[in-house]
């Protein structure tokens, strides 16, 4: 599920009418295959949701606007599942909050509410307009088709997966391209587990769990590993020099775009970031198909390029750079 008409790519530039199509016909492919069996559902034209995106746009300050669109788009979802209820198996979703939006869900966390959260976002701003007003993000309502009453808003509990495909079209196409070079399924030989301090239980069941699999296991699970350290052993496994990690369990305290590293206490502790020390290191495939699990807070929120202050936001975050090298990443857009 995509709208063609509000994907770009990562210069910003949006597509033509002939790269719209062309990426149209490469998901009609890719659902074609014996093993998707999909339908590729295009929301790009249909005049009722038009006019919700349009009053979504003109009023961006306005959380609730998006999810009037999110509530009509739903209602399609639902439409298909009503159809046939066996046959909506899972849903991917093609592109970023701007074009598929996330619904909006209050957050009445007393400890670390949304709000608490300050992306460096334009102020009149979709993005901003989310977190500014205690919303959290959250695509499970795309595979709910009943919700569960809490406090004063709706959880939504999927029914079928519910997955997100990059951003840019770039991004997009590595992940499927990622994907059709395995044929849908990876087979990891080696992972690695980090944690630190109350995340350090954590790591350590996940790489028991790894091990237990037949997992060539590293750990950084200690309050004293640095950024470096890192770095370190993805160079050692960058699908050139060793064999790439087909799991990475990068549990540390995070934002959209940087973490910190085990010597989080320390008097400096080391920062570690999407394009330094991801993207340089991704130069021989080290990342495609692996799978990236973390419980850091906003490890999952994409920073929607245009939402971003020009000159000042870092706008490649975690789950842009995972992408780009056909990575899949399980992470939160809220606080974790």
């Amino acid at each position: 599920m995509t709208h063609t008409g509000r994907l770009s790519h990562r210069n910003g530039d949006a597509l033509t009418l002939e790269e719209r199509n062309w990426l149209l016909h490469m998901l009609q492919e890719f659902a074609a295959r014996d093993e998707v069996r999909g339908v590729v559902l295009d929301l790009d034209g249909d005049s009722g949701l038009d006019q919700d995106y349009q009053q979504w746009d003109r009023h961006k300050s306005c959380a609730p606007a998006a999810n009037i669109v999110a509530e009509a788009i739903h209602d399609l979802v639902g439409a298909y599942r009503h159809a046939d209820p066996k046959a909506l198996e899972y849903l991917t979703i093609v592109g970023s909050d701007a074009a598929v939006p996330f619904r909006r869900v209050p957050d009445h966390a007393a400890g670390m509410p949304e709000n608490n959260h300050n992306p460096p976002v334009m102020d009149l701003s979709e993005s901003r307009a989310s977190f500014a007003r205690g919303y959290v993000l959250t695509q499970d309502y795309y595979g709910s088709s009943s919700a569960v009453a809490r406090q004063e808003h709706d959880m939504y509990v999927p029914g079928v997966a519910v997955g997100r495909a990059g951003e840019s079209v770039e991004d997009i196409v590595a992940l499927f391209d990622a994907y059709k070079a395995s044929d849908g399924v990876s087979r990891p030989q080696a992972a690695l587990a980090s944690g630190y301090t109350f995340m350090q239980d954590l790591a350590e069941l996940e790489a028991g769990q790894f091990e237990a699999s037949g997992l060539l296991t590293d750990r950084l699970i200690n309050n004293s590993w640095t950024a470096e350290d890192l770095r370190g052993l993805l160079s050692a496994h960058d699908g050139l020099t060793g064999s790439p990690y087909g799991i990475l369990a990068l549990n540390f305290h995070a934002a959209a775009n940087g973490a910190v590293g085990g010597d989080y206490e320390s008097d400096r502790p080391t920062i570690i970031t999407p394009v330094g020390d991801i993207q340089g290191l991704a130069a021989h495939g080290g990342f495609a198909n692996a799978l990236i699990l973390s419980i850091g807070c906003h490890f999952g929120y994409n920073i929607v390029d245009a939402d971003a202050i020009p000159k000042l936001t870092d706008k490649i975050d975690f789950t842009q750079v995972f992408a780009a090298q056909g990575a899949t990443l399980i992470g939160n857009t809220g606080y974790g």
